[in-house]
């Protein structure tokens, strides 16, 4: 058996993943590091088709995340809708897992623990006259990918890859600030790149480099800042660090 990467794909409550952004964030895994890297990656929940599909969750379900200076310009704040502020934001802050909140009910967690839900991972029960089915049960070492609700996460980024829970490491991908509509000017759209998964998993490959593997270079899929249509490069570099991880499976 050759050696693979799995991934577990969740939607919780509130996410506006659609079926088919989702399967752009797929094929971009693939440009990126299946195609440059030439890495086997598989999807564990699979339609009808053999085509990967989203999961549904219970949660985790989050309120806003921190909306950083300057992201909605001056002219468009007055019409941004009021909940984007209200309460305090979210506690995703990308980081330590182990340093979420726990045993409390973290604000912007409904009705579960944050954390608890980021250490979830079901599986779909097997039937025999369901093929993909045979397949359902997740393991420790997929990468389990849970789109969210936010918008925003707690830092006020849209992903954090990776949290590293007792169950495998865990990517969170939040919802975009919704088009605010400002009267005489136009729409003020913050759209989420089609780049993020694999942007988001490239950190849990390259978990062991500085910055779990931040570049400088915007044609780079580790792009340090905002990632443009060109940022899906990788490097030979990059592949043969990558080709360490731990996550890795037989297949």
């Amino acid at each position: 058996m050759a050696p693979c990467i799995v991934f577990d794909v969740y939607k919780a409550p509130g996410s506006n993943i659609t079926p088919q952004e989702f399967s752009r964030h797929v094929a971009q895994v693939h440009r990126v590091w299946g195609d440059q890297c030439s890495f086997d990656i598989r999807w564990r929940f699979q339609d009808s088709q053999g085509r990967p599909r989203l999961q549904d969750i219970g949660g985790p379900i989050v309120t806003h995340g921190l909306i950083p200076d300057g992201l909605i310009p001056p002219e468009a704040l007055p019409f941004a809708p009021p909940e984007l502020f209200e309460g305090p934001p979210n506690v995703l802050v990308c980081g330590d897992y182990n340093a979420l909140p726990d045993n409390v009910l973290n604000p912007g967690s409904d009705p579960s623990y944050i954390k608890q839900w980021l250490n979830y991972r079901p599986g779909i029960p097997f039937d025999p006259n369901i093929p993909q089915s045979r397949f359902g049960q997740t393991r420790p070492l997929d990468i389990a990918v849970y789109y969210v609700q936010g918008p925003l996460l707690g830092d006020g980024s849209l992903g954090c890859g990776g949290y590293y829970t007792p169950s495998g490491p865990a990517i969170v991908i939040a919802n975009n600030l919704p088009t605010i509509n400002v009267p005489n000017v136009g729409e003020f759209t913050f759209p989420r790149t089609d780049l993020i998964l694999a942007h988001e998993f490239g950190h849990i490959l390259l978990q062991g480099l500085p910055e779990a593997g931040h570049v400088d270079d915007v044609n780079n899929i580790m792009f340090r800042g905002l990632l443009t249509a060109n940022s899906f490069r990788v490097t030979p570099d990059q592949c043969n660090e990558a080709r360490k991880s731990q996550y890795f499976q037989e297949c």
